[in-house]
């Protein structure tokens, strides 16, 4: 079975999302891109089941269409390698698999040559650290950093100190392409203090200028359902803003829980259609208006190759080629895994690797659920990840 990360979309938008006339249509076509999503689901779901056929008359062929290996391997390129459990990264060992990995140059189909390497490794600055060694020694590998994580700089200055000190300590010496990814202060834009969040913004992308950073900037897409204030607005003006501020990159969420008040209300911050549609549209709207090639990356919310397909299908409505091409993800290990073994059964004896080979430091499914679902104190286990031996040990 191939689980979403979405179960429930809803049938219609909110009728508070109508409040705001002149994003009628930006709001129409988010519910557009929300039944189409449902659709997908229910198609793709029912075929695996056996209770919908592969030619069901009742679906469009847009629909019927929206999964394929190609897809997969360009969400494989596209992809932020992303390791944020505390558990797993205190160990250099770990942080050296997860760089191997999203560093492993794969040819998809034998009898096509091309090869493709994930899109970053994607880590906190203090986890980077215990991997220099091996970014000096392979810089073709892209990096992507966390900072102001994970809820946003409390002021201008220490935003842009925290970017600025990065490059002047930890990737001082690298020649490794490096993004930042920072998270909104989306408690100050909530509380209506949209200048003085501006105000942080502007200095992060001042930074990622000045010291030679990619800025993709994290705008928290479910949060905002939680605020007294139209929601798709709001999304679809603090993507207008960080655009205009001259950040190239508008990103989901963080996958974590929110602070304080919305921590009540979202246990998990994730970006799946339903809430990423309006950062969508901004981003489109945003680039026809200014003939600009701005773009977003999803996180927080994407499981297996339907959630991609859906956010593929989805973005081709505003989104150019050239911008549909920049377009990233952000994901667990777990979702290299298990996009590595959909296309190896799809493409059958057409798969261009092995897939002992690719997935030899995967761990078993287990390893990939947080400690305190399996009822284990958070952080007091006695026991680590050896990644050099591949087992737990005291």
């Amino acid at each position: 079975s191939l689980p979403h990360s979405d179960t429930h979309l809803p049938p219609q938008l909110f009728s508070c999302l109508r409040i705001k006339d002149h994003l009628r249509e930006q709001r129409e076509l988010a519910q557009h891109m929300i039944n189409e999503a449902s659709e997908i689901y229910q198609y793709h779901h029912g075929v695996m089941g056996g209770a919908v056929e592969v030619s069901d008359p009742r679906f469009s062929e847009r629909v019927r269409n929206a999964v394929s290996v190609d897809r997969a391997i360009r969400a494989y390129g596209a992809t932020d390698h992303t390791t944020l459990k505390a558990g797993y990264t205190e160990s250099a060992s770990w942080m050296r698999r997860m760089a191997e990995e999203a560093n492993m140059l794969i040819q998809f189909r034998k009898d096509d040559p091309y090869t493709l390497r994930m899109r970053s490794l994607c880590a906190e600055q203090a986890m980077h650290a215990k991997n220099l060694d091996y970014y000096r020694e392979h810089p073709e590998l892209p990096l992507t950093v966390v900072l102001n994580y994970g809820h946003g700089a409390d002021n201008p200055e220490q935003a842009y100190r925290n970017i600025a000190n990065a490059r002047k300590t930890t990737f001082k010496d690298l020649d490794n392409v490096i993004d930042v990814d920072t998270v909104a202060p989306y408690r100050r834009w909530m509380a209506g203090d949209r200048k003085g969040t501006a105000a942080i913004m502007a200095a992060e992308a001042q930074a990622c200028r000045d010291y030679g950073f990619i800025q993709k900037f994290i705008i928290m897409v479910s949060a905002h359902s939680y605020m007294n204030q139209d929601p798709f607005e709001s999304k679809h003006t603090l993507t207008t803003l960080a655009h205009e501020l001259g950040i190239p990159c508008t990103k989901t969420s963080t996958g974590h829980a929110g602070e304080a008040p919305f921590n009540h209300f979202v246990t998990q911050d994730t970006g799946p259609i339903a809430r990423a549609a309006p950062m969508i549209i901004a981003t489109g709207d945003f680039n026809r208006a200014n003939n600009a090639i701005c773009f977003n990356k999803f996180s927080g919310g994407n499981s297996n190759i339907v959630d991609v397909a859906i956010m593929e299908n989805s973005v081709e409505y505003v989104h150019s080629a050239e911008v549909r091409a920049l377009n990233a993800y952000g994901t667990s290990p777990r979702f290299r895994k298990i996009l590595l073994e959909w296309i190896a059964e799809k493409e059958g004896d057409n798969c261009g690797y092995d897939l002992r080979d690719v997935l030899r430091h995967s761990l078993p499914d287990l390893t990939d659920v947080p400690q305190h679902k399996l009822g284990l104190p958070k952080a007091s286990s006695p026991w680590h990840y050896d990644g050099d031996t591949g087992s737990f040990v005291l």
